[in-house]
């Protein structure tokens, strides 16, 4: 019981003391002259939602325009795609005299006489088996059991014209890129 009335005691007079000293900090630090405080109302800029409504008003604008872009891109990619469909089947033309006549021949089939070199083959790989479109596999649940190959380019030596020319001979899988597994591909002589 006395020591509960000492502790008490000592409580109040702790809660005056620190009540003075808070009140003389708070005397100290806002004691300021009129001067003082036109300063302090300038030096700090006032927050305001306008920052935010230009962030809310460029979002949207950005999206517009990238939307409209891509739009523009699939029309553009749709009509390239159907100009490729057209010009491949068209008949086949025989190689041109002027080479800058190659320019206006992109996608048409062209009629060339000569012979493969291929002793000179490149192998472009190792890629996937594409038909139809897309990536050939077995199950299609990962990618690692697409199948991988290897496209084999060709030097086609111009029998009439002192060309060469690259010709896509196609895909071939991984165990066939050598070139005696697969000897029927390795055809030897002039060619149509």
């Amino acid at each position: 019981m006395i020591c509960s009335k000492y502790f008490s005691n000592f409580l109040v007079k702790q809660n005056y003391t620190s009540s003075k000293l808070y009140q003389t900090s708070l005397t100290r630090n806002f004691s300021m002259t009129a001067k003082s405080v036109e300063l302090n109302s300038f030096s700090r800029r006032k927050k305001s939602d306008t920052d935010i409504g230009w962030i809310l008003l460029v979002l949207p604008i950005s999206a517009f325009g990238l939307g409209t872009w891509q739009v523009r891109r699939k029309i553009w990619k749709e009509s390239l795609i159907q100009e490729l469909k057209t010009k491949t089947k068209f008949p086949a033309l025989d190689f041109p005299e002027n080479q800058e006549e190659l320019k206006t021949l992109e996608y048409r089939r062209v009629k060339v006489v000569g012979e493969f070199d291929h002793s000179k083959e490149l192998y472009l790989g190792p890629r996937s088996c594409l038909t139809d479109g897309g990536a050939e596999n077995s199950n299609g649940l990962f990618s690692g059991s697409t199948k991988s190959g290897y496209y084999v380019i060709t030097p086609f030596k111009l029998s009439n014209k002192p060309y060469t020319i690259l010709v896509n001979r196609g895909w071939v899988s991984m165990k066939n890129k050598n070139p005696a597994s697969r000897s029927s591909g390795q055809v030897a002589g002039e060619l149509n």
